[in-house]
């Protein structure tokens, strides 16, 4: 498994390093950055490691556990989230994992913050809050008709969170506020 650091302005390739994990079943399937530019990658089915942090300053890497780490993103306290199954928070400095205080239908899926400190996890038919301080659930949004699981889990610069439902062609906007949403079809 390579590393490559890129310059973001041209694209040229700066550093890179070999990993010693075998590339099995989809490789490394997920990764973000943190606010200190390390880079956090996954895998989808092996959880050993949970995941594997590669430090921007020096590319020296570490291992978090095992966790399940299908959708991976930051929260704003630069706590590592992983979403498959049970979801949860990896914290880098204590070297803790905490779950969520609840269960949701999820199988696989991403993640995202929104403004206002939820995270926002797909889940069959919809979406799932779940407090990024407490870990308690917040609200779930299921959207009419819809039996896919939500994989794609963004949020826009207004705030609004998107999903996009597995192999569909479909995603909905949720406005947070009042829990709205409008479906869009005919994606490709």
């Amino acid at each position: 498994v390579w590393v490559h650091r890129l310059d973001g302005e041209t694209g040229v390739v700066e550093d890179s390093i070999e990993l010693p994990y075998p590339c099995t079943t989809f490789g490394w399937y997920g990764g973000a950055v943190d606010s200190n530019n390390d880079l956090w990658l996954t895998r989808l089915f092996e959880n050993t490691p949970g995941a594997v942090r590669v430090h921007f300053d020096d590319l020296t890497w570490d291992e978090a556990p095992p966790f399940y780490g299908y959708g991976i993103t930051v929260d704003h306290n630069g706590m590592i989230w992983g979403a498959t199954g049970v979801p949860g928070k990896w914290d880098p400095a204590t070297s803790t994992w905490t779950t969520i205080a609840g269960s949701i239908n999820n199988y696989g899926v991403g993640l995202a913050e929104d403004p206002t400190g939820l995270m926002w996890v797909g889940i069959v038919g919809g979406v799932q809050a779940i407090d990024v301080e407490t870990m308690a659930l917040g609200p779930t949004v299921m959207f009419a008709g819809e039996s896919s699981q939500c994989k794609g889990i963004s949020v826009d610069l207004d705030g609004y969170v998107w999903a996009v439902p597995d192999s569909q062609d479909r995603a909905y906007k949720l406005d947070t506020t009042d829990l709205s949403y409008d479906m869009f079809s005919g994606l490709q």
